[in-house]
């Protein structure tokens, strides 16, 4: 197996403490992001319990249980994994995300992740979807929730 590092360091329009309330409605965000492919988020368990397990399917029959085991809201941090691998070309995912205040109406959104390819030749195409994934459906996401009008 290859191992795997992503990141992600996007500074966006909105307040860190509005962006940590959608970020950590761990059923909801993925919904209302209008995340890419996404048909459906089922929530296991209690919304804000810790940890707290999602199941999110996508199209083409994909889908993918996410655990949310750590969660600091002080520090608007928060720790997941995916529960069962299942089809991906990777195991053991483990990410963390972080929002930071940068001051002016803005905000930081850190994203990193590990995980190990099945296929070695493969980890710079697994990063790239990571790394594209977050840009493409949690920041790009996050900013249309920021900008909506409440």
């Amino acid at each position: 197996m290859g191992r795997v590092e992503a990141a992600l360091d996007r500074e966006i329009e909105g307040a860190a403490s509005a962006a940590w309330a959608h970020l950590t409605d761990w059923q909801g965000f993925p919904v209302r992001a209008a995340l890419p492919g996404l048909e459906s988020s089922i929530l296991v368990g209690e919304a804000t319990a810790v940890p707290r397990t999602r199941l999110l399917r996508f199209a083409g029959g994909m889908s993918v249980s996410e655990e949310l085991f750590h969660q600091d809201d002080a520090s608007r941090r928060y720790y997941c994994r995916t529960l069962a691998d299942g089809s991906m070309p990777w195991r053991g995912y483990l990410a963390s995300l972080v929002i930071d205040e940068s001051g002016q109406g803005r905000c930081m959104v850190r994203l990193r992740a590990w995980c190990d390819a099945v296929d070695p030749g493969a980890t710079d195409q697994i990063r790239s979807f990571i790394e594209t994934s977050w840009a493409d459906g949690i920041v790009a996401g996050l900013e249309r929730l920021l900008r909506a009008p409440t």
